[in-house]
């Protein structure tokens, strides 16, 4: 229970370099007054292809993990006779308390307060069976994809906004993850059966994404400034891509490495990110990152967190607030 599952890690990787593509721009605070450079064309292309590929998707890849690693938490606290509910509750009161620093003095878009919050209500999930989740997933995903496609046809009514709220997405993705570890799914990620059925759900993820294609087709939605096709989309896609980089990361060894590498440092590389992330665009004076300097920033700060994850992971098991977190989770347990 206890053995580290390594595609895990090059998923946990490969999304936090996603994520960078669209937490740069955030690094800039956008006042009223401030003069934006209209994209060239070259640069619309870009965004474009950001928006398409990463977008919403890269956040749902870590839903995805930080629901599996909610699950496998408690799982283990289990098999060692800890409460998981007592033992999770502190580990995600310690993530909302980082977090907060984080939001206040980093970056105020930070994840990981939303995530504490939303974990605590997944946490209250986890004594439920594997077909009771995939059917509650199932309802929610259904929902939002039906919300979406009404509000692309420009109809509205009262709770629709919260129903396509991206906290929605998140709760339904960390599920998912919760029910990938109940099932027992991620646990035999080589079992036959698990390859037949990650084959089975690539094939039903790329027919929705071409069903959805058609609805967004006919809604015109890809049109419109809102993203409604990138919500519609976002579900689709983010399993369709953790199912490939699974794929990837069982078959293909030395592809994975670096990702790997980053992927087992993720909390201490994503507030990492934030930092050098505003100290380059001090630095180099960029008023406001366009599409190409953020393809350029995003490169050496990944180089970066590569290099800084190589060299703390050759001396020690852990990065620095990974092994704060965990310290101050089991802390809190042995003095009560």
């Amino acid at each position: 229970m206890n053995k580290r599952i390594k595609s895990l890690d090059f998923i946990r990787g490969f999304a936090i370099c996603g994520i960078l593509l669209i937490n740069i721009p955030a690094f800039v605070i956008v006042t009223e007054d401030m003069k934006l450079p209209e994209p060239t064309h070259i640069e619309s292309m870009i965004s474009s292809l950001i928006n398409i590929l990463v977008t919403k998707k890269f956040f749902g890849l870590f839903s995805i993990l930080f629901g599996i690693g909610i699950g496998i938490f408690m799982d283990n606290c289990k098999s060692k006779g800890i409460s998981p509910y007592r033992f999770m509750s502190r580990r995600l009161t310690f993530l909302l308390i980082l977090g907060i620093i984080h939001m206040v003095a980093i970056f105020w878009g930070s994840i990981l307060v939303p995530y504490a919050l939303i974990g605590f209500i997944v946490m209250g999930l986890y004594g439920l069976s594997s077909s009771i989740l995939k059917n509650i997933s199932i309802s929610i995903v259904s929902l939002y994809l039906v919300s979406v496609i009404i509000k692309s046809f420009h109809i509205e009514f009262m709770g629709l906004d919260f129903i396509v709220n991206d906290s929605i997405l998140i709760l339904n993705f960390f599920i998912i993850g919760l029910y990938m570890v109940k099932s027992r799914y991620i646990y035999s990620e080589d079992s036959i059966v698990s390859k037949i059925n990650r084959n089975k759900y690539i094939f039903l993820s790329s027919v929705s994404i071409m069903i959805m294609v058609v609805i967004i087709y006919i809604a015109g939605t890809y049109q419109s400034k809102d993203n409604l096709d990138i919500s519609l989309l976002a579900i689709p896609q983010t399993i369709l891509y953790f199912l490939v980089l699974q794929n990837i990361s069982l078959k293909i060894k030395k592809i994975v490495f670096a990702f790997e590498i980053i992927g087992k440092m993720a909390f201490t590389n994503y507030v990492m990110q934030s930092i050098i992330g505003g100290i380059l665009i001090s630095v180099l004076g960029i008023v406001f990152p366009n599409s190409a300097q953020i393809l350029y920033l995003a490169l050496i700060i990944i180089l970066i967190n590569f290099i800084c994850s190589y060299l703390i992971l050759k001396y020690f098991k852990q990065g620095p607030l990974e092994y704060i977190w965990r310290k101050l989770t089991y802390r809190t347990l042995k003095k009560s």
